[in-house]
């Protein structure tokens, strides 16, 4: 089931976009291992625009709190600092969103499945390979959302000068860390619409996809991709070695 909380996008000056509750039903399935979550069990109630709404409302999907701490640690860590609620082995559950948490992007990473599609070339990166990991926008019926978006390391230079031909601007390197419409570790192909989840079991259905990229609004038109890279080696947990091969892969 399904609860929509605010109708138009419009959130109160006081909302906490993401929260933990007690479950108050056993209805609601975990959006990361699909199980039921327990009536009474403390869970993680994460916000987003809802496809089921026209006016773009914002609904919860739920996760149990082991499942968010690897999946979407960022927006369970937010969640975590401002409750102070009893939860069953804190320490734990806090050093496993920490573990788990992404940097901000851009940042380098090994890809973990062979799904996420290199938005240069279209070819899936496989499982393993290094790759590059920026923000993009696009529209959406409800508005202009932010995503992660994937490049091969070898094709940053391609993109970058695609962008540019299109009148685009580059991938956002100001070293901000927005909240994510989808997070990285969804690790969806980039040019496949996005695929919502009911939360009572039912069968997902199809969002409307992207109609197009959007620049934007923080990095200006032309920049570099020397200066790209010094953004990803910034923000990046990847060892030395591979920090290198990945600006030797993009410069080649």
């Amino acid at each position: 089931m399904v609860e929509t909380t605010r109708q138009g996008g419009e959130k109160s000056k006081d909302a906490m976009p993401h929260k933990i509750e007690v479950a108050p039903s056993g209805r609601a399935h975990c959006r990361g291992c699909k199980e039921p979550i327990a009536k009474g069990s403390t869970r993680f109630a994460e916000e987003y625009h809802s496809p089921y709404s026209e006016e773009g409302g914002l609904s919860f999907r739920y996760w149990h709190l082991q499942c968010a701490a690897v999946s979407i640690a960022n927006e369970l860590g937010e969640a975590l600092a401002a409750y102070t609620g009893p939860i069953d082995d804190r320490p734990s559950l806090e050093a496993l969103a920490t573990q788990h948490a992404r940097p901000p992007m851009p940042f380098a990473e090994r890809a973990s499945t062979g799904r996420a599609r290199c938005r240069a070339c279209e070819e899936n990166i496989a499982k393993g390979d290094l790759r590059v990991v920026f923000e993009r926008t696009y529209e959406t019926p409800i508005g202009p959302q932010k995503a992660a978006a994937y490049a091969h390391a070898r094709c940053l230079a391609r993109y970058l000068a695609r962008e540019k031909e299109r009148g685009r601007q580059a991938p956002r390197i100001d070293g901000a860390s927005p909240r994510l419409t989808t997070p990285p570790s969804a690790d969806e192909p980039s040019a496949a619409p996005e695929r919502s989840q009911t939360l009572d079991g039912a069968s997902p259905r199809l969002t409307t996809p992207p109609s197009a990229d959007v620049p934007s609004a923080t990095p200006e038109r032309g920049q570099t991709l020397e200066s790209l890279l010094a953004q990803v080696r910034s923000n990046s947990k990847l060892a030395e070695e591979d920090l290198t091969t990945v600006e030797n892969q993009a410069r080649a």
